[in-house]
């Protein structure tokens, strides 16, 4: 199974990564959970320095320009200790894997002569994504209709190979500096329904698009979507600018919204167990 994080420049691909890295980790060492991460040393490094440089209260660099891959699989029971849980053994046999792949929009877009002069294999794999993650800049919606058209354009083609089989899921960056004038024009709290409230995020998220991103809120309409607020909380540094809120124990968590990225990876692996049976 595929999935594929796609986000303009500036839309959060690289704290995301680091995020999703950390939430990797976390998941995996809960009793039961059947999780493993796995990664090329070149990604787990880049990932993993994204991670260390939030905990340490400072942003991480771009440094996603490169097409950057990675493994999440998922195992039907508990596997014995926190540390074994962690990463996949190559002796073990998965009941179902999601390769992931991470894209910059503007190097995989689409019309003309820069589309048909783009690397085959990336759009292969960005094609045939069974899971679409779209990254959505939350503290800047009014620029959204700027980069509506290429996003809309590029899930039309997915969707057009896909169909209803495409499961996109829209992740809210930087909510944590979220544009609370863009949610008061549309009677939205700045909180938004609960992980568990499933139709209550819906209803939310279809708000934002509606208004912000009416082309691609239109082509997924009819389709299964789930909808990610991320946040870091944050503090100002000693020149008052805003910065992730450093980690000083080893043994702390991130200061981050672990639980939306932990039900993002519960529902990607109800999604990859679906297509397991059915044998895709």
């Amino acid at each position: 199974m595929y999935a594929s994080i796609v986000g303009v420049e500036g839309s959060g691909r690289t704290v995301f990564a680091s995020l999703l890295y950390a939430a990797q980790i976390g998941y995996s060492q809960e009793k039961k959970s059947g999780f493993r991460f796995s990664s090329n040393p070149r990604t787990q490094s880049l990932m993993g320095e994204g991670y260390n440089m939030i905990r340490g209260g400072m942003w991480p660099e771009s440094k996603f320009s490169e097409k950057v891959s990675f493994l999440l699989s998922y195992q039907s029971m508990d596997v014995g200790s926190r540390m074994k849980r962690m990463f996949i053994k190559e002796k073990e046999k998965p009941k179902f894997s999601i390769q992931f792949n991470i894209f910059d929009l503007p190097d995989t877009d689409l019309g003309g002569s820069r589309h048909q002069a783009a690397s085959g294999d990336g759009l292969d794999i960005l094609y045939r994504s069974d899971v679409l993650i779209i990254l959505l800049d939350s503290s800047r919606f009014k620029d959204g209709k700027d980069v509506d058209s290429s996003l809309g354009s590029l899930v039309e083609r997915i969707k057009r190979g896909k169909g209803e089989r495409l499961k996109p899921v829209i992740v809210f960056t930087k909510w944590d500096n979220v544009d609370e004038k863009g949610l008061k024009k549309l009677k939205l709290s700045t909180e938004p329904p609960g992980i568990n409230d499933t139709q209550g995020r819906s209803r939310y998220g279809r708000k934002i698009l509606a208004k912000f991103y009416p082309k691609l809120g239109n082509i997924i309409s009819n389709l299964e979507t789930r909808y990610i607020f991320i946040h870091i909380e944050v503090e100002k540094d000693e020149w008052g600018e805003k910065v992730p809120k450093a980690s000083i124990d080893i043994d702390n968590e991130l200061f981050y919204s672990y639980d939306e990225m932990r039900g993002m990876l519960r529902y990607l692996g109800d999604i990859g167990k679906l297509d397991n049976k059915k044998g895709r």
